[in-house]
């Protein structure tokens, strides 16, 4: 969903193009040096989504501006929590 900034997020699970995701927000932490920590609080209407659907899955948040993929962030999902 865009918000008045024209701003879009989405989260693309890599072998499951048919969740319906949205995200909801995210935190990014980056140092040099180091491996990123990128957080999402996502909002779905599958009551059932399980942890082995995510975990150990790449996966890539991707943030739009006015249809415009400004950055695209890839990693793996270490976690998963309700």
């Amino acid at each position: 969903m865009a918000n008045a900034t024209g701003l879009q997020f989405t989260l693309a699970l890599a072998g499951a193009d048919d969740l319906d995701l949205a995200v909801v927000d995210f935190t990014l932490t980056e140092t040099l040096s180091a491996p990123f920590e990128l957080v999402v609080n996502l909002a779905s209407r599958d009551g059932d989504l399980s942890p082995e659907a995510f975990l150990d899955r790449e996966l890539t948040l991707t943030v739009w501006q006015d249809g415009e993929a400004l950055r695209r962030i890839h990693g793996v999902a270490t976690a998963f929590g309700r």
